[in-house]
């Protein structure tokens, strides 16, 4: 109920973070924030899909230190795809800059 609780009001606060922000900044300026925020979401998958697999690998084993082999192996899988996607995003984001 706590955990349910807690993420109603950090909703929330997102909700009037963006309402306060809204009026403050120009146009140009919020947009530029709600892209970063969109970014952050879509870089943020990974992290969450392995907070996901290591928790449900932990309660499946509970002997210690069992979640250490899926977490190396699916971090190795995901900057096998996350580095070469950020590299690439940054060289196409200085070509449309200019």
């Amino acid at each position: 109920m706590l955990l349910i609780v807690a993420n109603g009001l950090a909703g929330l606060f997102f909700l009037l973070v963006h309402v306060v922000l809204g009026r403050w900044m120009s146009g140009t300026d919020y947009a530029l924030l709600v892209s970063l925020i969109g970014l952050l979401n879509v870089l943020s998958v990974g992290a969450n899909s392995l907070q996901l697999t290591v928790a449900r690998f932990t309660a499946a084993r509970p002997e210690p230190d069992a979640w250490r082999g899926p977490l190396l192996h699916g971090a190795r899988r995901l900057a096998f795809w996350i580095v070469p996607l950020v590299l690439g995003w940054s060289v196409v984001s200085l070509w449309l800059r200019s």
